[in-house]
């Protein structure tokens, strides 16, 4: 009676590490070429208060690609993988015109051949962002994209709105070989 489960562990033995050699072996070493970094960018815009009475306002921020910053960071932008919105700060330069009196505003990219796509949205009650995690490496990669944000509010300024628009955004990037 003893001899029977020696048996099937004999026999179940090899079976086991044939098993575990199919498990353990891999075709990569685990470790991709992949690594991020932050760049940032501001701009300026500047806006009459006659353009509030058509909402919502849609305004076109030039944020351009900074290659001297991908070669900083020892990459190209044909080498990027991903790019999303980590941080937008908007900042009213007239403050008796605070941005919290703006009521939504949504912060896009958008390029011809792919449309448009939400970055981030920023609501004025709550005077709170909220980001939408998408990657948009895509859209840059096709050079002719452009940022926008399209905002209305309930109580226009009485002149001219002037605010400024940072962003930060992590890539992530293979190096330059």
């Amino acid at each position: 009676m003893n001899e029977t489960p020696h048996f099937f562990r004999l026999r179940f033995l090899p079976s086991l590490f044939f098993l575990c050699s199919f498990i353990s072996c891999s075709s990569s070493n685990g470790i991709d070429d992949y690594f991020t970094f932050n760049e940032q960018a501001s701009h300026g815009v500047a806006l009459d208060n006659l353009v509030f009475q058509n909402q919502p306002v849609r305004v076109p921020i030039s944020i351009s690609i900074d290659s001297a910053e991908y070669a900083k960071n020892g990459t190209t932008l044909d080498l990027v993988k991903s790019i999303k919105l980590n941080s937008l700060i908007l900042h009213s330069d007239d403050g008796s015109y605070p941005f919290s009196k703006i009521d939504t505003l949504t912060f896009s990219v958008q390029a011809d051949s792919v449309g448009s796509q939400v970055l981030a949205t920023y609501s004025g009650a709550a005077d709170n962002v909220t980001y939408t995690n998408a990657d948009f490496a895509g859209y840059l990669k096709g050079r002719n994209a452009t940022f926008m944000i399209s905002m209305s509010t309930a109580n226009p300024p009485s002149g001219q709105f002037s605010f400024t628009v940072s962003t930060t955004d992590v890539l992530t990037a293979r190096p330059q070989q």
